[in-house]
């Protein structure tokens, strides 16, 4: 393998693509959290058809394209020549690890004080399951955390596209037997790893990036995936058109915001991409009390409701944000290590 294609340039610098791909990206977990939660609720039968739509439209590759980003990032920021930097990345582990557990807990007290309020209740049985069975949406950060785990026993980074390729056979299998059903957290570290391999190998190969043919490819399978879905002749897509369908959404998102300028330096996502931890990490404790609330100040109409909730909790999560990167108690709370990089 030509190793030279690991290397990555030494200088702190920010690439203003990243962080605008996941601040869009974040964008969209949140809209689809603020949708699912309508949706879970049954608040608004009458809107029942759109929410389904849009949020079946986000759900088919937001998180494949989070981890797509994530593999990327990974080889960027922890690999050297090919070499694993230990010490950033022990860091970052103990970041996931502390992430987790503190926001796992948070969740799982809060629900407990307020649990008429919420969709999914815990008990004392789901606290003690926390490292076997992640708690909510804060299963990204322990899938996350075994993926860089078995990133560097596997030296990832240096291993054969072909790899990666098994990996997808993976996931079609894990897709065919329904995984989710009968353990949620293995099919999602089998289906997921397959997407931050990926991003591995476009860090290593970052040529697709600028490849036009690869891109029109990409763009004239999705535009046929939504031609065959919108006229009707296919509702039900087997396991391996959806692992297609949301491999090549996130590659087109990652080629997009590489090679279209406005795209890679929009100043509202760049700032969403800079906090976009921060966003992920709070959005869910508003997006809950909120459909609770807006009723009660007369916001009743279906999407005048939905908009709404997510305006306010990306707000109040980015204003947090911004806080706790100027007050040092708090901005712990997120990076605990951070005085020492």
């Amino acid at each position: 393998m030509d190793t030279d294609r690991l290397v990555v340039s030494d200088s702190p610098k920010r690439e203003q693509w990243l962080d605008s791909l996941k601040g869009f990206a974040i964008l969209l977990v949140i809209f689809g959290h603020v949708l699912s939660g309508y949706w879970d609720a049954w608040t608004f039968p009458e809107a029942y058809s759109s929410i389904f739509w849009i949020r079946s439209w986000i759900y088919s590759f937001h998180m494949p394209l989070f981890f797509m980003v994530s593999g990327y990032t990974f080889t960027l920021a922890y690999y050297r020549g090919g070499v694993l930097q230990k010490k950033r990345y022990f860091r970052q582990l103990f970041s996931l690890f502390w992430l987790y557990t503190v926001f796992a807990l948070l969740q799982w007290g809060i629900k407990q004080l307020v649990p008429d309020l919420v969709n999914q209740a815990y008990d004392t049985s789901d606290l003690l399951r926390m490292y076997l069975e992640p708690l909510g949406n804060f299963w990204y950060l322990y899938v996350l955390f075994v993926f860089y785990l078995a990133a560097a026993v596997l030296h990832l980074p240096r291993l054969s596209e072909v790899f990666v390729l098994v990996l997808g056979g993976i996931s079609v299998i894990v897709l065919y037997m329904e995984l989710d059903e009968t353990n949620l957290t293995l099919y999602r570290i089998l289906y997921h790893f397959f997407y931050f391999a990926a991003g591995i190998a476009l860090c290593r190969n970052k040529q697709w990036l600028r490849s036009g043919k690869l891109y029109g490819v990409t763009t004239m399978f999705l535009a046929s995936c939504t031609l065959f879905y919108t006229v009707a002749w296919v509702r039900y897509w087997d396991a391996n058109w959806w692992v297609l369908i949301a491999f090549f959404s996130s590659f087109a998102f990652l080629w997009d915001f590489w090679n279209w300028r406005w795209l890679g330096r929009s100043p509202l996502f760049r700032l969403m991409g800079k906090y976009c931890l921060e966003l992920y990490l709070l959005h869910t404790f508003f997006t809950g009390g909120l459909r609770t609330v807006l009723p009660l100040i007369g916001i009743t109409t279906p999407w005048l409701s939905i908009w709404a909730n997510f305006l306010i909790s990306t707000g109040l999560s980015l204003g947090i944000a911004i806080l706790a990167a100027h007050f040092r108690p708090l901005g712990f709370l997120f990076r605990p290590l951070q005085a020492q990089k």
